[in-house]
């Protein structure tokens, strides 16, 4: 899930909506056990129902492939990754430095990253593998979704999974709602954006401690409501939601 995916139209939900859902949605997760009641819980919620319309599809198979350090150090070792922890520039040529030719898949995957002008963001995910220590204003997502592919996050954070906490956080203000729901680059040095990654991960840590050993397809559709909740709320830089009695 990628946090630069734009909404489809503005939303049309008031402030005071959004984020009586979001909490509703919250409370309902933080109760639940079982995926399918979890669903049918939300569904029945004000807006449920175009929660569920929004949660990833086809687009966004299930990720259930890992990475680890031991695949990245070898990866290093036969020259796909640089010192850098980039891709390097040789892959360009259809070939590893040692003049090993690249697969097929290879060179398929390589020329998305390539046309896309993606080329450089895999540095975020090898160091979110690695766990390395990450205070960079951008990247984040990417990092984190790293730590998810090694293991160590339960979660897949994003601008929409991560728009609901802040909506959630927020004292109810039009100002600090309509800042909140505008939410989409993530900067991993502003207090703020800190305090609603902080407050995520939390949020996942209690469910995992309420149901140890069992939580993988729990938090699979959590994730997938996060997603379609923020991106049903969220707001473009153009709009302003106001109260109903406003």
């Amino acid at each position: 899930m990628n946090q630069a995916h734009k909404s489809s139209q503005p939303s049309k939900l008031d402030n005071k909506t959004a984020r009586q859902l979001i909490v509703e949605m919250m409370a309902i997760i933080e109760r639940e056990t079982d995926p399918e009641k979890l669903l049918s819980c939300v569904s029945k919620l004000a807006h449920g129902a175009d929660v569920l319309k929004n949660v990833p599809g086809d687009k966004f198979p299930r990720m259930e492939l890992r990475l680890t350090t031991q695949e990245m150090g070898q990866l290093k070792d036969i020259g796909v990754l640089d010192a850098d922890l980039k891709l390097s520039p040789t892959l360009a040529k259809g070939e590893l430095e040692g003049g090993q030719k690249l697969t097929a898949l290879e060179k398929l995957l390589y020329s998305v990253l390539w046309k896309n002008g993606d080329l450089g963001k895999e540095r975020h995910i090898v160091e979110g593998v690695y766990a390395n220590a990450q205070d960079q204003k951008s990247g984040i997502v990417f990092y984190e979704f790293g730590g998810y592919l090694q293991g160590r996050n339960t979660f897949i954070m994003d601008q929409h999974t991560l728009r609901c906490f802040a909506v959630a956080a927020c004292d109810g203000s039009e100002n600090q709602l309509n800042q909140a729901r505008r939410l989409e680059l993530i900067n991993g040095k502003n207090e703020q954006h800190q305090s609603w990654m902080s407050a995520y991960k939390k949020f996942y840590e209690r469910i995992e401690e309420r149901m140890p050993g069992s939580a993988a397809d729990y938090l699979y559709e959590v994730d997938r409501l996060f997603f379609g909740a923020g991106k049903l709320i969220k707001l473009t830089k153009k709009t302003t939601s106001m109260t109903l009695d406003a």
